[in-house]
């Protein structure tokens, strides 16, 4: 078996943030539609009785597709059994889409909507070996879209740089840079072409098996040949080869897709990516609907433990913040209340932009459940979620000695030696909110390092990858 005569994208030298850490512990909903990260569009579903998986990023994957119904990451195969015009399983690894009139696609269903179209992504290579009239016209229907979008984001650019020539300032640096990129950019560079087919361009759909499109997934990331028209076992054997464990969490292909145009609304969402990374962090952290603004290199615990005396009492017999955190916390709430967070975050950023967290601790079972949002103040005054994430951890997810090292922090210490001596929490009890504050790091952890993998794909480049709004 043969790589293509090619250097992989994944192996070329990024500019990154941070160390990049895509698939963690827990489960991402990520409104950033990294599409091949692992969403899922309304209407599909796996074809084996399995959790889906993420291909995000945006979609950065790969995670269920919550937020958009995003994004956010993995590769999704076509997972739309039991929609009209959907075949058998595909003999090979990957979704064929079979045109109306001749011809094929071989790649990953990334979409299908309701009124039949479909989106699927093709390697360029595959679409050169099967040229034909139809092919090529699709292909060329891609470079055309490619090309407007990149020329669009140069005119944004343009427009940033003359109303405020940045100089010297870090976002200006990106934008000129990016400028430059863009301006010097192929149509075909992309390793895949996305093609959108209209539901009277499309006679049939015959879809991966989910386990045989990861496959593809790691064939794709190798660089291998012939991934579209391997067999399952001879796709693994070639992986294992290839010194890859294909049974291992299917790597991020996000960075491997063609841009597309973008509104307004992305446009803005991405600038505030950006800033959040550049500038000052707007970060807010807390638990149920109580969250505190928390400064640049702080955990947001020294906030939390000054607001104690009114989570612990609030003034009045039965009110305060701890009738509030109780009533977040019972299973039985109103949904309505749900984002009431968000609510409070928002009133309290008016740089139009911040990333929210909260935890929701189960204390009996010593684990902790991590939600966080990125969200930002669009043109028209209101807020979008450009980024969603969940994460669950236990206490043995966490590093070794993090118990430790909670314990020692001069902001507990106090507090803990306190209650202790008060008679208010005994030895056990201690114990037990420490195993959920361990739990809090490590999920905590888990999604900081998927948020950092976000960030620097936009800070790598500013046409890709999709943000998906439609979803809060």
């Amino acid at each position: 078996m043969t790589r293509e005569n090619r250097t992989p994208p994944h192996r070329r030298p990024r500019d990154r943030v941070s160390a990049r850490v895509c698939s963690g512990a827990g489960v991402v909903a990520p409104v950033v539609c990294r599409v091949w990260g692992g969403l899922m569009d309304r209407g599909q579903r796996p074809t084996r009785a399995e959790p889906r998986s993420s291909i995000d990023g945006v979609g950065r994957r790969a995670a269920p597709r919550a937020v958009p119904d995003i994004t956010a990451l993995g590769l999704v195969a076509a997972l739309v059994a039991g929609v009209a015009g959907v075949g058998l399983a595909a003999e090979t690894c990957t979704d064929t889409v079979h045109l109306a009139g001749r011809g094929e696609l071989r790649g990953a269903v990334l979409d299908r909507r309701p009124d039949g179209s479909v989106t699927i992504a093709v390697r360029r290579s595959w679409l050169r070996d099967h040229a034909g009239a139809e092919v090529d016209r699709l292909a060329a229907e891609d470079r055309r879209l490619v090309a407007a979008a990149r020329a669009d984001v140069v005119r944004r650019i343009e427009r940033l740089l003359d109303a405020e020539p940045e100089e010297g300032s870090r976002r200006g640096e990106l934008l000129r840079r990016e400028r430059e990129r863009l301006q010097a950019a192929r149509d075909d560079d992309s390793e895949f072409a996305l093609v959108h087919l209209a539901a009277r361009q499309v006679r049939r759909v015959t879809p991966a098996v989910a386990a045989d499109a990861r496959l593809a997934r790691w064939g794709w990331h190798e660089g291998l040949d012939d991934v579209e028209a391997l067999s399952a076992r001879r796709l693994r054997a070639a992986l294992v080869e290839a010194g890859v464990d294909p049974d291992g969490a299917p790597p991020d292909l996000a960075d491997r897709l063609p841009p597309r145009p973008q509104d307004d609304r992305e446009w803005h969402a991405r600038l505030a990516l950006v800033d959040q990374a550049l500038g000052t962090p707007v970060t807010f952290q807390g638990v149920g609907s109580t969250v505190v603004r928390v400064g640049a290199g702080d955990g947001g615990l020294a906030d939390i433990v000054r607001l104690l005396p009114q989570l612990l009492g609030g003034g009045d017999p039965g009110g305060g913040l701890l009738a509030e955190l109780l009533e977040d916390l019972d299973p039985n709430a109103p949904a309505a209340r749900a984002d009431r967070w968000l609510d409070a975050a928002r009133t309290q950023a008016p740089e139009g932009r911040f990333r929210a967290t909260r935890v929701r601790p189960d204390a009996g079972a010593g684990r902790a459940t991590v939600e966080s949002v990125f969200e930002a103040r669009l043109p028209d005054g209101t807020w979008a979620t450009v980024w969603r994430d969940t994460a669950t951890a236990g206490g043995d997810d966490a590093p070794p000695g993090a118990a430790d090292r909670i314990l020692a922090d001069p902001r507990v210490k106090p507090l803990v030696d306190g209650l202790r001596a008060l008679g208010i929490a005994d030895d056990a009890a201690i114990d037990q909110a420490i195993s959920v504050g361990v739990a809090t790091l490590a999920a905590q952890q888990a999604s900081d390092a998927r948020f950092a993998a976000l960030q620097s794909d936009v800070l790598r480049r500013l046409d890709i990858p999709r943000l998906d709004l439609s979803a809060r």
